[in-house]
């Protein structure tokens, strides 16, 4: 199992793996399924500063995690926003905590201050799991499009933290 870098070759799986998502929960802020090309036209967003991994098991793609700018007005440059997805088959079982582990981690190298968390109402396992990784719970959920939404942080800039993996896999109480 490996977590790498996204290429143009993973948006088919990326599509299908999201569309679930789409059609199936009220997780993500998308309404209408996208395409292989949909992907591909996001993925030509990935830079050194917006990360984009994927979690990869022989040849199968479990999961992906990326972050992207959080607005685009300048004062908000060292901001990013992340989201992860892992397959619906392959849920609780610690890849989401993998993934954003990983992408916290490049993520710290880089001039980011702020990493957030949208987060769709209810959502237990990803509540958790944000909260594993010690992102703050904002006091302001508000009503976004057609999903309660809370606003998780994560202070990157604070080189004294030190990511949470105290319990072990099997344990995972994230749900992810």
């Amino acid at each position: 199992m490996i977590v790498r870098q996204v290429q143009n070759s993973d948006a088919s799986a990326i599509a299908e793996l999201y569309n679930w998502y789409i059609g199936n929960t009220v997780i993500s802020f998308e309404e209408t399924p996208v395409s292989k090309e949909d992907i591909i036209q996001r993925l030509g967003r990935v830079d050194d500063s917006n990360p984009w991994l994927v979690l990869e098991d022989a040849g199968e793609l479990l999961g992906y995690a990326y972050a992207i700018p959080f607005k685009s007005r300048p004062s908000y440059r060292y901001t990013r926003e992340s989201s992860v997805y892992i397959h619906k088959d392959h849920t609780g079982q610690g890849y989401g905590l993998k993934l954003m582990q990983s992408l916290i981690d490049e993520i710290r190298v880089m001039p980011i201050h702020v990493l957030i968390a949208g987060i769709a109402l209810p959502n237990e396992a990803s509540v958790k799991l944000h909260e594993s990784l010690a992102l703050k719970r904002s006091d302001n959920s508000r009503k976004l499009l057609r999903n309660s939404t809370s606003l998780s942080m994560l202070d990157t800039g604070d080189k004294n933290y030190e990511l949470k993996t105290a319990f072990p896999e099997s344990d995972n109480p994230s749900g992810y």
